[in-house]
């Protein structure tokens, strides 16, 4: 009984880690790995192999299979999760983004996980997953996909004790509406970008190239970053007057009133129609010189089709009248196009 215990403890654990050298990558994954036994011979086995394999750094540990095959790891690499069983994101979908998962048998995940063990391998969560998926975009091992996105978002963002807005950071997940990539920074970073509350803002700031596309945001995502700790976190804002200056001075800068036409009418009507709902217009009539040197009201228009144009035209009058109406408007903007 304790020549073979001696064999267990010390010869066995050699010789099986040079057969799994040998033989595990012709081998279906885990089959040759040390089944769970209770006992006493056993006891040890899986723990003393697990030790052997480590010290010699070999790479027997099967990966989750990327289109039907395997790749074999060392646990050296700190881009290679450990992943539990069962997990609560589809590992596969991390493989297919190419990202080592190595998801063991319970008693093989039990002893790696146990502690004294000379592993760099991190156990997948949302914080190591984060880690591993930001240093792979920095050093260019994985591109952006828009596959998958939505599930790898609510696995990092949004699970139970370690989900975190702040997980976003540092990955290429969103696009502008400019149709750019967007990469989230964390605050103090640059540049900021704006999380639009409608999708009515999103369109009408789409030229504004740090605006968040309406469409890159599930409903539940663009809540938690339109809250206000949110902006503590990441490098995130609501759409502000300076925002909405700037795009209509880009706008309208180099546009004199023979350039409106049917087109830019239906957009200064939409426009004035948003600005009566937003709760920070007063910001932009602060900036009077500014807001009146734009042709967004009728006395600096010379209109190609006066028929055409006539029902627009009184719709954005309208659309200022109920906002003077409410103190909003500059009375100078009333009286000129009162008296035009």
């Amino acid at each position: 009984m304790a020549w073979n215990q001696v064999i267990f403890d010390n010869w066995a654990p050699k010789i099986w880690a040079d057969i799994m050298e040998d033989l595990s990558s012709e081998r279906e994954a885990w089959t040759i790995w040390p089944p769970k036994r209770t006992d006493p011979y056993w006891k040890d086995l899986t723990s003393n192999l697990i030790k052997q394999v480590l010290l010699r750094t070999s790479s027997v540990f099967p990966t989750i299979p990327h289109e039907g095959r395997h790749s074999f790891v060392s646990l050296e690499n700190s881009h290679t999760l450990l992943a539990p069983t069962p997990c609560p994101i589809s590992l596969t979908v991390l493989s297919a983004l190419g990202v080592n998962i190595v998801q063991p048998p319970s008693h093989i995940f039990t002893t790696l996980i146990s502690g004294g063990l000379p592993l760099a391998a991190m156990i997948l969560s949302p914080p190591t997953l984060h880690e591993v998926l930001a240093k792979g975009y920095e050093c260019g091992w994985w591109v952006p996909t828009d596959m998958f996105t939505k599930e790898i978002i609510d696995y990092l963002v949004f699970s139970e004790h370690t989900g975190n807005i702040g997980h976003l950071a540092g990955l290429p997940w969103f696009r502008s509406t400019t149709g750019s990539r967007i990469t989230l920074r964390l605050t103090g970073g640059k540049p900021v970008h704006i999380i639009p509350t409608t999708e009515e803002e999103a369109r009408l700031f789409c030229s504004y190239s740090n605006m968040m596309a309406w469409s890159a945001l599930d409903d539940q995502l663009r809540l938690a970053l339109l809250h206000r700790q949110s902006a503590g976190i990441l490098a995130v804002t609501l759409l502000k007057a300076e925002h909405v200056l700037a795009v209509l001075e880009d706008k309208f800068q180099h546009l004199d009133g023979s350039g409106v036409n049917e087109e830019i009418l239906q957009w200064i009507l939409d426009f004035w129609t948003w600005l009566e709902g937003w709760s920070h217009r007063s910001n932009v009539f602060a900036r009077q010189a500014l807001v009146s040197s734009l042709p967004l009201y009728p006395p600096q228009w010379v209109l190609f089709d006066a028929y055409r144009t006539k029902s627009l035209t009184s719709k954005i009058l309208g659309s200022m009248r109920r906002m003077h109406g409410k103190g909003w408007v500059f009375h100078h903007f009333i009286l000129h196009f009162r008296t035009g």
